[in-house]
């Protein structure tokens, strides 16, 4: 008789831990992602970074004969996308150096800086 007056219990238990495992959602950080793309300008190039909606993006790169830099560009919009152009020559980056990006304090890949030359006429 006592086996039987159990049984119920775990019947409703099981179906708790099974509701509670299934209803659960659980939120995961996107990796964010860089890439760059040169601009007909000489001077700019194009920042596309993806990740966490609505967070911040921290761009970090080397000034030429200098340490690590780091420039708070602003927050992705609620689809995760930030876009912007930098100056190769207000930044002081020299082509090849590695540059990544933060969002929501996640690295991105690092990207190598393009040579960035002004535009024929």
């Amino acid at each position: 008789m006592k086996l039987f007056k159990k049984i119920p219990v775990l019947i409703i238990l099981i179906i708790v831990i099974m509701a509670s495992l299934i209803f659960t959602s659980r939120a995961y950080a996107k990796t964010p992602t860089l890439s760059l793309t040169t601009n007909s300008d000489g001077d700019t190039v194009q920042l596309n970074i993806t990740g966490d909606a609505n967070m911040n993006v921290v761009f970090y790169y080397r000034k030429t004969g200098s340490n690590q830099q780091l420039s708070y560009l602003g927050n992705t919009d609620s689809n995760g996308s930030f876009s912007t152009s930098i100056s190769a020559v207000n930044y002081g980056i020299s082509p090849d150096t590695m540059v990544y990006a933060t969002v929501n304090n996640l690295k991105s890949n690092e990207a190598a800086w393009p040579y960035v030359a002004a535009a024929s006429v």
